[in-house]
């Protein structure tokens, strides 16, 4: 993985996040993934390690990321991954609901798009479903953490170089999946 992009943090998540990402999934083992804001790829491929299947929201506002993102998944040789490019309002609009395992939210941080990705992602994940938050010192994820709270959630963040938030409903899981990371 880390030969597809010579910035090991790739404009999004550091290595050491994607690690995170890459350990998670491997210790869960989720059916469908989930992820809001792709970009280039690069926590895309360290979800789809050990995911039956990834589902890869972005609508590339910025340069070439597409391309890049086409170009790492290829080079990445994972066939488990399917990209839908849209925002991720239209996406939640259409999904099923209750159907992920996970989903990891990196996309828009501002304008109250945080919130409103939360707010899908709670119509939209399992009962059993855990939620990633990236990027957790930006204001507006902060909101939407918020939301996750008063919905019942529990959570821990990783003190990482853009905090990793992870959230679920039922804290000894969580406490037992930090411990299972032997953090």
């Amino acid at each position: 993985i880390y030969t597809l992009h010579p910035n090991y943090s790739a404009g999004c998540c550091s290595q050491t996040e994607s690690i995170l990402l890459n350990k998670i999934t491997k210790i869960l083992k989720p059916v469908i993934v989930v992820e809001i804001g792709s970009y280039i790829g690069w926590s895309t491929i360290h979800l789809a390690e050990h995911s039956r299947h990834v589902i890869a929201v972005d609508n590339f506002s910025e340069g070439n990321a597409k391309e890049v993102f086409l170009e790492n998944i290829r080079l990445s040789g994972f066939k488990n991954i399917t990209l839908i490019e849209q925002n991720s309002d239209e996406y939640f609009a259409k999904s099923l609901p209750g159907f992920a395992d996970i989903i990891f939210i990196d996309g828009n941080h501002h304008n109250g798009q945080p919130l409103k990705d939360v707010l899908g992602a709670l119509n939209h994940i399992d009962h059993k479903g855990w939620i990633l938050l990236h990027d957790t010192w930006e204001s507006d994820v902060d909101i939407a953490e918020d939301e996750l709270l008063l919905n019942g959630y529990y959570y821990h963040i990783f003190d990482t170089d853009n905090r990793l938030g992870i959230y679920h409903k039922d804290l000894e899981q969580l406490e037992w999946l930090i411990e299972t990371l032997q953090l």
